[in-house]
Order: C-alpha cells, then structure tokens, then sequence
C-alpha cells in the first residue's frame, strides 16, 4: 500500500511581490511592460497549470496595487484604517482620505466596483494599454481636484472585504481564490469568520455605512461618485430608511457609473425624487459623449429601463469597467455645476431615439429593402437545425466532463441498442 505524505505534496508556487522582481517595468508611457520584451504587456498564460498562472496573476496583482497606493500618497491622500484607531498590523480595510477632510465642508465619495481592490476602476487598462494613472482612482482624484479644488476626497474600499493574515492586509474574495495554499494540490481555503473577517466591516454594506460615518459631521455637503457594483452598492445603502434619514440631508449630488439597478426596486420615495432631481448615470453606448439616452423614467423607443434617474453615453459600448475612465471628466463637471447651485435640478432630458441611432426594424423599408436585406451575406448570423438526439448527446457529454459522471441511459436507442455495444451473436 502507497502512502504519500502532506509533505511530499507539490508546494503552491511562489512569486515575488514586486513589479521588477515578476519581469515587468513602467515605461515613459506609464504603461506596464515586460523587461525582456518591452513591446509586451502582462503575460498570464506562463504554465499549463491554472494555478500557477493564477498565482502569478496574485502577486503581479499586489505589486500594481502596491504602486497604485504609493502614488495615491504622492497625490497627498492619507491612508486609514477602519476601523478607527486599528493598527496596521491587525484586521482592518484601508480607505484613502484626504489629510485635512475633518475641516472640510464638502467631499466627494469614490465608490469603486465591489470586484475590484483598492483605487482600480480598470486592470485592463491599469495592466495594459493607458497605463497606471489612467485605469486606477488617481485620474479621477486629478479630475476633482481639477473641479473641485476646495473638496476633500474620500475613496472607499468596498471590494476588500478578506482578511488575509499571512499578508497582513485586506484582499478581495477574487484574489484570497488565489491566496498561497499548503500545496499545489490543495483544493482551496476555508473562510474563517474570526480570522478573515474584518470586525465592523464584514459586508460590502457594513463597509460603506463606516465610512459614511466617518464623513458625519453636521455642516458637510456629500457628493458621490459609486462604480457598477459599487454604484448599485450605494442606491440600496440610499435606499434604506435609517441611512436616508441620517444622509439624505448632507447629499449635494452624484453620478453612478454603469448602474443598472431598476426603480422598481427602490421604495423610498424621498431618495427616489433625489435620484430624478439631482443624480445623472453614464451606461455602455456608441453615442457620444454626454449623449442623452433616457428620463428617470426610461426610453421605450430603444428598450431602456427606468433606472430613477437621467441616463447619458460613455462613448464606451463594450466594456462596463471603462464608462468610469471615459467619462469622468463630465461627471465631475456636472458635480461641479450642482454644487454651484443650491436649488439645482436636472434639466428636462430629451433622450434619443431608433431613428437617430440609425435603427430600422424589419416592416421600415429603405428603398425596398428592409434593415435584414442591408446587412451582409458574411455578417448574418448561422442558424442551423440539430435533431434532439444530437442535442441530447451533447448534454450528456457536458454533464460527463462537469461531473464525471454520465446518464443511467447513455448511448441508449430508441430500439434498445447500445451505442459502441457489439452486436448480438
């Protein structure tokens, strides 16, 4: 009988913490390249292991964000812990805030994604082409120092939630996947709540209710910036009854990047009418920039939804993650504008509509021929006609590479054949 040892195991690989020390480098253009090859961004398919090239991708991770929260320093933010009077050392969530933000009458609150780890609104752009400054909150925190010089700044950290404390520091539930295990086999690490939990700050919400705490203070006028996940994050800590009473007061304006949290799940009718009246979003489209596309109640002409508030092109139409880079710069300026006028409200949005984005349905004819007719041989979708028995095998194949296990009737005929089986003599 063979017996293997715990530590005979293949150890989990093990990769340094620093940009130089993974192959990589800053370039002029603020972009990270690969020292052997300086034309290459990060390479992640370096083993045919998943594992390794998750690990790797962990600790690149760590080294981008490590750089990230060094130039957040140079920019004069100050680090702290929550929460308050936590030590370095022990469990807690860093914030970035700025240093005098105690005497500051107004302050803009930077929510960023729920995903993402602390100050990155893009790693694909933070990673790659448009470098560090551009895909990370130090493009936005210039923007608003440009717009808003007299506001203090605070940037949230709700997508860190995991205490790991062999690094002594918070990481999201997407990098602790990665973590450093006993081995390479190891299937993975259970969640501690004594130990991987933050006291306080143990949920995404009890995240964002401590920082909106840290910020209270009678005369204070809030404005927010929240990003996707954490853009939806901050319509239902709004939302709720208590945080409204408390904050709906000190609320000035915000704009939320990528959310797509409809109306209809909102109940609080005083947040909604702040929503309409003082709040704008920016969604995926090809329009321009500033581009109208729909009211607080929705554009049924192009199938948007009512998401309780203005809504305008990012000139982004792909990716969600880049809305927040392409247009802050006018979401600024629009907290800008709201925050000169006491009294301000939205003006009256007239949002586009099929004609204008060049959309013609199938019975509206140009010329004799319908929008199906102008589309090209080579661009119209494949569509083909499978019998079910070859769907159904399909099925079973997947089931038997997801669970290795297959169908009591695999390969059964309808007339009691069984496929591969040898003939009966």
């Amino acid at each position: 009988m063979f017996r293997r040892h715990w530590s005979g195991l293949p150890k989990d690989p093990i990769f340094p913490s620093t940009l130089e020390g993974l192959g990589y480098f800053i370039n002029e253009d603020d972009e990270i390249r690969s020292i052997e090859r300086p034309d290459c961004y990060f390479k992640y398919l370096i083993d045919r292991n998943e594992r390794i090239n998750r690990r790797q991708r962990f600790h690149f991770n760590l080294a981008m964000e490590d750089v990230t929260l060094q130039r957040l320093e140079d920019e004069g933010m100050q680090r702290l812990a929550l929460p308050l009077g936590t030590s370095s050392d022990q469990p807690h969530v860093p914030v970035f805030v700025s240093p005098d933000i105690a005497l500051k009458e107004r302050v803009v609150l930077i929510v960023t994604d729920t995903t993402q780890s602390l100050g990155m609104l893009s790693g694909r752009v933070a990673a790659g082409p448009g470098g560090l400054t551009k895909g990370t909150a130090i493009s936005l925190i210039r923007t608003i120092k440009h717009h808003l010089p007299d506001a203090g700044i605070v940037l949230a950290n709700p997508g860190a939630p995991h205490w790991w404390p062999q690094g002594k520091r918070s990481i999201s539930a997407f990098q602790a996947d990665a973590a450093p295990l006993s081995s390479l086999v190891s299937f993975g690490r259970r969640m501690n709540e004594a130990v991987n939990r933050v006291e306080g700050q143990a949920s995404e919400m009890e995240h964002l209710s401590g920082v909106f705490e840290m910020m209270e203070r009678r005369e204070v006028r809030i404005s927010v910036l929240g990003v996707e996940k954490g853009a939806e994050l901050v319509e239902r800590f709004l939302d709720g009854k208590q945080a409204w009473e408390r904050w709906g007061e000190k609320l000035e304006g915000m704009v939320l990047f990528g959310t797509y949290l409809d109306a209809d799940w909102m109940h609080n009718e005083a947040f909604k009418a702040f929503l309409a009246k003082r709040c704008r979003a920016y969604a995926l489209s090809s329009e321009p920039l500033d581009t109208p596309l729909s009211t607080p109640r929705g554009n049924p002409d192009i199938s948007f939804p009512a998401l309780g508030l203005p809504v305008y092109s990012s000139s982004e139409d792909t990716c969600s993650e880049l809305i927040a880079i392409k247009a802050q710069k006018a979401s600024v300026a629009y907290l800008a504008e709201v925050a000169r006028c006491e009294d301000y409200a939205n003006p009256e949005v007239v949002p586009v509509v099929r004609e204008n984005l060049g959309i013609v349905g199938e019975e509206e004819e140009q010329g004799g021929r319908s929008a199906w007719d102008q589309v090209r041989e080579e661009d119209k979708p494949v569509v083909e006609v499978v019998d079910e028995s070859v769907l159904r095998e399909l099925r079973m194949w997947d089931r038997w590479e997801e669970t290795g296990e297959a169908e009591e009737d695999w390969g059964a005929k309808e007339d009691g054949e069984v496929r591969g089986a040898a003939p009966a003599a």
